[in-house]
């Protein structure tokens, strides 16, 4: 029974149990240890068991800090190896570098996401058709025509889908600072303010006018960057970036760019693009829709243009769907002419201007850019080059990330990019894309006008329902030449083109109010400048040209409005001032055939002329402006001293004792006259003949001039009236009876009874019509007191001077009578010898551009042409003047 209460009781068991699980487990011994504290305190057992424990605990603590300093060291060697000898880092703190030294391999790579798949394979037409019928009741109600019944004009605000970074508006320093504003051609189409182009007018009809007829030219919608870029390029800097990301990492406020790829495609629309053609379609059916009454009463449908361009195409048919709705077919009739070499086209002229697929001629806006660019980006270089490690930033990918910021937002909505520049920057960049422009498309190119003039061409043609007469630049006569293909005398006309051919167009229409500040600078920004590309060509930009009836003008009007800014039209000759930019079409019309006149199509783009780019041109510019004010004061300086030598003689004339045959010989009707600047020539010849010698224009000059005794009677005679006959005796003689269609002509003269004897209409005799000629000539002169002055001044030298025509000493005067006139031409100063209705008039450039004095002129009457060496007057066979006739009298 012993045996089994010992091993019931088991304590050398239990005692060997402990020992083990002790010695195993710290923690259960642990736990014992609350037990029987008194006992175990006496136990020698308990005392190596605690001892065990504590050599435990240290063993491992000593074991992690170990760890931790040889892993410490050898970071610390690593880093050291890799920075070849340079300053390690400081312990305890982990290099970024060591970690951060490889950008991914795709930092920078193309993503593409096509769609839709080549192949689907759910694709089942048959069942699911675009019309299955039962369409229910389809009644259309009457067009619209906000224009002409909305008491206010709608504003469009540009981009309502894209997102503008937060910090840039958060550091605006203004409120109103807009950064899709501020992208140049690449900023979303807005409705400019009131005012943008200098008249505070609005785009609706004003008052007393309604709108007629709308012709309406557009750019197409956003798209993805071109193939090419003169200046940085999104693809050109991805490409580089990709090429080295084995070797670059970003920080700061690039960092994102570690994982950036380039998402953009290459020139068709974006999504965004697409939906501003849209957007454009549909508000144009709701403003001047009621203009399609007028196809409908002549059972016809419009015609719109647009070209071979896939953003091109896509652009107009987007606008089609807008503007018409879906389906469209049968609603209108889409043109599309050919974009390419060989090909004429007024929507893409420079395909046929070889000048401007040379560089040095219609790249000019390169070398602004690029200097421009270099000033106001200099800052933003310093702050982003040291977070681009590995990578040498210039200040041409910092221009680059700004078009990347453009791009990326108008083809997925929203760019990281577009937080790295301040608003001070981003106005520069707007400005950048102004000087490009500029230079390149618009009022500083040389082959801007050129090509634009095409389309004003085929503008005319519309405007006055005629065809082209000549085609002699970019027009297509096998299109422009049949009324299928471009019909005249349509309501609405709609063409789609590039921004560059818009700016392009605007320069040919001579509209220099937007050039008013220009040139444009690349140094600094022109305060309150005139032309911005922003305003005048961005995504989707339209040009309306209204044609209007007012009730409170006898002609029909037109006036031009871009992007709802109505821009004024007295740059355009003949235009008046009007609030709200109206001109008479026919004046319109007019000026427009002068420019297409003007416009040499072979000389701009065949012709081998070169250009004078950047400063090289402004010292040109600036030497030409020298000598012309050089000329102008030397000029300002003769006229001073003729004007002065004229008062001075003709207050000696008023104050000289009527002594001899000459003062005898005065009229009484020449006191208290105003004295006439024509007489200051034929006074002061010695003056004139001093001009001779400077580089002004050379004034004519002549061996041979006409004598006293080359007029058989004098134009008293000629009348049969005395010399000292006054106004009134003059104009006593029997009125004649006078054909009515000569009773303007003849109604205030003095020749009545004369007139009525010899004029040819009221007598038989055929050598009537020279002398009836001689008395019109005579009263011509004598009618008029300061011609007549003059006369008789002429008269009174030539007495002193005459010989006889026949004699080998060639006597040098004036013609006795000159006629003399005043007239301004052109900002010139002439003096113009002889010109009637159907005469030549021969022109004396004296004093050239001297802005508000007045010009003058003088007349040969019945100047006949004749050879390029001789003018002959047919009156006086026997006389003759060589061209360069010699205004002051001497050989």
């Amino acid at each position: 029974m012993d045996e089994y209460k010992d091993l019931e009781s088991a304590e050398d068991y239990k005692n060997t149990q402990i020992t083990i699980t002790e010695s195993s487990d710290s923690e259960h011994a642990a736990l014992l240890t609350g037990q029987n504290s008194k006992h175990d305190e006496d136990d020698p057992r308990h005392t190596s068991h605690h001892s065990l424990l504590w050599n435990a605990r240290l063993y491992l603590a000593v074991a992690f800090v170990s760890g931790v300093f040889l892993t410490v060291v050898v970071q610390v060697i690593i880093c050291a190896a890799r920075h070849n000898g340079s300053t390690p880092p400081r312990l305890g703190t982990l290099p970024t570098e060591a970690v951060e030294i490889y950008a991914p391999p795709y930092a920078g790579s193309s993503e593409v996401h096509k769609f839709p798949p080549a192949k689907p394979t759910n694709v089942f037409p048959s069942l699911f058709p675009t019309d299955v019928g039962h369409a229910g009741p389809t009644p259309t109600g009457a067009e619209p025509g906000l224009i002409a019944t909305a008491p206010a004009y709608p504003v469009h605000s540009g981009a309502p889908h894209l997102v503008s970074p937060y910090s840039v508006n958060k550091n605006a320093s203004s409120s109103s600072f807009d950064l899709f504003r501020h992208w140049g051609n690449l900023s979303p189409w807005f409705s400019v303010s009131r005012g943008s182009f200098g008249l505070h007018s609005s785009p609706e009809a004003p008052d007393t006018c309604s709108v007629t007829a709308l012709h309406l030219l557009h750019r197409h919608g956003a798209r993805y960057p071109t193939q090419f870029a003169s200046y940085a390029g999104p693809a050109n800097f991805s490409a580089r970036l990709n090429k080295a990301a084995a070797g670059w990492n970003a920080s700061g406020e690039l960092a994102f760019m570690n994982e950036w790829t380039y998402k953009l495609g290459e020139e068709v629309l974006t999504p965004f693009g697409r939906q501003q053609l849209y957007d454009l379609g549909v508000s144009t059916r709701i403003k001047y829709g009621f203009l399609l009454k007028n196809f409908t009463d002549t059972n016809t449908i419009p015609i719109f243009r647009t070209e071979s361009q896939d953003r091109m195409l896509s652009s107009a048919l987007n606008f089609a769907i807008g503007f018409f709705g879906y389906p469209f077919e049968g609603q209108y009739q889409q043109s599309i002419t050919i974009e390419a070499g060989g090909y004429n086209n007024t929507l893409a002229p420079y395909k046929t201007c070889p000048n401007a697929e040379i560089k040095s001629k219609s790249d000019r806006g390169l070398w602004y850019v690029q200097k421009w660019a270099a000033v106001y980006l200099k800052d933003a270089l310093d702050r982003l080059k040291p977070q681009m490690h590995g990578y040498e930033l210039t200040i041409e990918d910092v221009y680059a990330l700004q078009q990347m910021c453009a791009y990326e937002t108008v083809a997925i909505g929203y760019s990281k990019f577009c937080e790295l520049f301040t608003e001070e920057e981003w106005v520069g960049f707007d400005y950048s894309l102004d000087l490009y422009f500029w230079y390149d498309s618009a009022f500083g190119s040389p082959v801007a006008r050129v090509q634009g003039i095409g389309y004003i061409q085929e503008m005319v043609a519309r405007l006055t329902h005629t065809p082209i007469a000549v085609h002699n630049s970019s027009t297509n006569a096998t299109l422009d030449d049949s009324t299928a293909t471009f019909p005249l005398g349509q309501s609405l006309y709609v063409d789609a083109t590039h921004e560059v051919v818009v700016l392009n167009i605007l320069t040919a229409l001579n509209l220099t109010n937007l050039a008013a500040s220009g040139p444009l600078p690349a140094d600094h920004i022109p305060p309150n400048r005139s032309f911005k590309v922003s305003h005048l060509a961005p995504f989707a930009t339209n040009v309306h040209f209204q044609l209007l009836s007012c009730g409170s003008f006898p002609d029909p009007q037109i006036r031009i409005i871009v992007n709802d800014g109505v821009v004024p039209l007295t740059s355009i000759k003949g235009c008046p001032i009007q609030k709200d930019g109206l001109c008479p079409v026919s004046t319109f019309v007019a000026a427009m055939k002068e420019m297409i006149r003007d416009t040499d199509w072979t000389w701009g783009c065949h012709g081998g002329w070169e250009t004078i780019r950047g400063c090289s041109a402004r010292r040109e510019l600036a030497r030409v402006v020298r000598r012309r004010r050089s000329a102008q004061g030397l000029k300002l300086l003769i006229i001073l001293i003729l004007l002065l030598t004229t008062t001075a003689y003709d207050l000696s004339r008023q104050h000289q004792p009527a002594l001899g045959r000459r003062a005898q010989r005065r009229p009484n009707y020449t006191q208290n006259q105003p004295t006439g600047l024509a007489e200051v020539l034929s006074m002061s010849s010695s003056v004139l003949s001093s001009c001779r010698s400077t580089k002004l224009d050379r004034p004519l000059r002549t061996r041979r001039g006409f004598t006293a005794s080359a007029r058989r009677f004098t134009h008293y005679q000629t009348l049969s009236v005395p010399r000292n006959a006054t106004r009134s005796q003059i104009k006593a003689s029997q009125t004649a009876e006078i054909p009515h269609e000569f009773a303007d002509r003849y109604a205030q003269t003095s020749f009545y009874k004369l007139s009525k004897q010899y004029h040819p209409d009221l007598t038989a005799d055929p050598s009537t019509k020279e002398t009836f000629q001689k008395i019109s000539e005579a009263y011509a002169v004598l009618g008029d007191d300061r011609k007549r002055r003059a006369y008789d001044r002429s008269l009174a030298e030539n007495v002193g001077h005459a010989r006889h025509p026949s004699s080998s000493s060639a006597f040098h005067t004036h013609y006795a009578d000159p006629s003399w006139h005043t007239k301004r031409v052109g900002g010139r100063v002439r003096l113009t010898l002889g010109k009637t209705h159907d005469d030549r008039e021969l022109e004396v450039s004296t004093m050239a551009h001297l802005r508000g004095n007045m010009p003058i002129r003088g007349r040969l009457p019945n100047l006949k042409q004749a050879d390029t060496t001789r003018v002959s007057t047919p009156s006086r066979p026997h006389m003759s003047i060589r061209r360069r006739a010699s205004l002051s009298g001497h050989p």
